[in-house]
């Protein structure tokens, strides 16, 4: 396969060729002279028009890149402040991921985690210290987690 870079005209998204006229003005800057021709409608431009319109695409690229580079670092601070070690992050199709390590799940969303608060139902203990509860209690305990 042929991966090479093909320049194509912006204005109808043509496949641009290298032809060299000197009597033809660049759609761009306007001067004489003009390196790539496009094959199905008149659009010209300059040598160096067309290198700066690569140098732009190619510097977006690595703005996009870098943004996305910056982000991932500072999800996994985020992570590592909150004390959330059960996650980890991952970059897919240029978006960050939040994997769940113990349940082998992702999210796009930062990961919440939110403890239990045991104030609103009491355990009951005796003095042996074990926790006892009913049959009843243990059941609603676990239907309240669904």
């Amino acid at each position: 396969m042929d991966f090479t870079l093909i320049p194509i005209c912006y204005d109808n998204e043509h496949i641009m060729r290298y032809k060299h006229k000197e009597d033809y003005y660049c759609d761009i800057c306007n001067k004489q002279g003009v390196s790539y021709c496009c094959d199905n409608c008149d659009y010209y431009r300059c040598r160096n028009c067309h290198r700066d319109l690569l140098a732009e695409e190619e510097i977006k690229e690595r703005l996009r890149l870098s943004k996305l580079k910056n982000e991932f670092k500072l999800a996994e601070l985020n992570l590592k402040n909150d004390n959330l070690e059960d996650w980890e992050v991952m970059i897919s199709d240029g978006e960050i991921l939040y994997i769940n390590k113990l349940t082998k799940t992702y999210s796009y969303d930062y990961p919440l985690y939110i403890s239990p608060s045991l104030s609103d139902r009491e355990i009951k203990t005796h003095n042996d210290d074990r926790v006892r509860c009913t049959f009843t209690e243990l059941l609603n305990t676990i239907k309240s987690f669904f």
